[in-house]
């Protein structure tokens, strides 16, 4: 283990831009970049361990942990981004069902003379099919009002044909 005032120097010079070499302490290098990969200081971390193995390129315990951080550093944010896929499919799944209860409530809180004019909206669209369906009866009945009475006779005449057909 390091002395806690290496490790304490070490990381004021990271602060200021400064990166310590490796020299004659690795060690520190080592404690210090995973003690940063574990406050999540990624960059900084991989950024000590690079200018450390740039001046001892021979080090091969650095070499190996800095690939160990970068390994350590994709698993996390593979994990990072599967957490956050599945809050937003939670979410997703969540919405529709909130939705849904969200118009009730509001169809619940409408004021009742909204609730009022709506049906009254609904009535007259009701009245108006129904006068539609009224109205070829009305014109029929009008245009058997205009003819002549002996055309309006042979019209009745041929209805009742119709129905002894119908009937018998």
């Amino acid at each position: 283990m390091v002395s806690a005032g290496l490790y304490e120097h070490a990381e004021q010079q990271i602060k200021q831009g400064i990166f310590p070499i490796a020299g004659p302490f690795p060690e520190a290098i080592l404690e210090l970049s995973t003690a940063l990969a574990g406050q999540e200081r990624w960059e900084e971390a991989l950024a000590l361990l690079s200018a450390a193995i740039d001046e001892t390129p021979t080090d091969a315990q650095l070499t190996r942990h800095l690939g160990w951080l970068r390994e350590q550093q994709r698993h996390q944010q593979q994990q990072r981004s599967e957490e956050a896929r599945q809050r937003q499919q939670q979410q997703q799944q969540q919405q529709p069902k909130h939705d849904n209860e969200e118009l009730q409530q509001q169809q619940q809180q409408q004021p009742k003379h909204e609730q009022d004019k709506a049906q009254e909206v609904r009535h007259q669209h009701h009245q108006q099919q129904q006068q539609q369906q009224q109205q070829p009866q009305l014109q029929q009945q009008q245009l058997q009002q205009q003819q002549p009475k002996h055309e309006q006779d042979k019209v009745h005449e041929l209805r009742q044909q119709q129905q002894q057909q119908q009937q018998g």
